[in-house]
């Protein structure tokens, strides 16, 4: 992955099959890439498309990448981007942005600048909107109702890490370990997950602090 990653950024690789044939740029690969690696049940396929693009014929992720450039799936950006605009902070100047793609890079060298500029930079002067029932803390209240988090170990959207800090920052909150793969924990199929959550919707009952739950099956038996 990472080589197909580095020959994109060097020059587009040919896709002769595509219809119609054409060439797949770095950024068509990061539009293609970012959706595959939250659904395991995607990566057989998306393993043989890298493999064919790594041997010189990008044809399948290219035909991947053009499905990402229609008027549906600019509109499916869109919601993401109310409400990522509509939750966050106040609105910051666009002069801003590229310090704040520069962390985010820091953080995640591919993913950084994709969800900057694609999801959070819409924020930043250009969104028409605000939310008059935003909460803004404190996050550490205790709630009435214990909260349930619930976050793959492996999940490449919302990092485990995230997850076993928000459990400590809300003041009165349990993090459901799923032991698998993909975003978001609802991808990768566990009857304990499914037991649990439905207790907590239900029941409003939660699972012991540090209960993991396995998935039912795996991505590489």
């Amino acid at each position: 992955m990472a080589r197909v990653f580095a020959t994109a950024r060097r020059a587009p690789i040919p896709a002769p099959h595509a219809d119609p044939p054409g060439e797949l740029s770095y950024g068509g690969l990061l539009a293609t890439t970012f959706t595959p690696l939250r659904l395991p049940d995607a990566w057989p396929q998306f393993a043989k498309d890298l493999n064919a693009a790594a041997d010189g014929d990008a044809s399948a992720l290219e035909t991947a990448a053009r499905q990402q450039r229609t008027p549906q799936a600019y509109a499916e950006a869109t919601k993401s981007a109310a409400i990522s605009c509509l939750d966050g902070p106040a609105h910051r100047p666009s002069t801003a942005w590229p310090r704040v793609i520069d962390d985010l890079t820091d953080s995640s060298r591919l993913w950084g600048p994709v969800l900057g500029w694609w999801l959070w930079a819409p924020c930043a002067s250009s969104w028409p909107a605000t939310s008059d029932d935003r909460y803004t803390g404190p996050w550490n209240a205790s709630t009435k109702t214990r909260i349930l988090l619930i976050n793959n170990r492996y999940d490449p959207a919302t990092g485990y890490g995230n997850a076993r800090a928000a459990e400590k920052r809300l003041g009165n909150a349990v993090l459901l370990t799923v032991d698998g793969w993909g975003h978001p924990s609802y991808q990768e199929p566990s009857t304990c997950t499914d037991q649990a959550r439905e207790r907590y919707l239900v029941d409003l009952v939660t699972p012991a602090k540090g209960t993991v739950c396995e998935p039912d099956r795996r991505p590489f038996p």
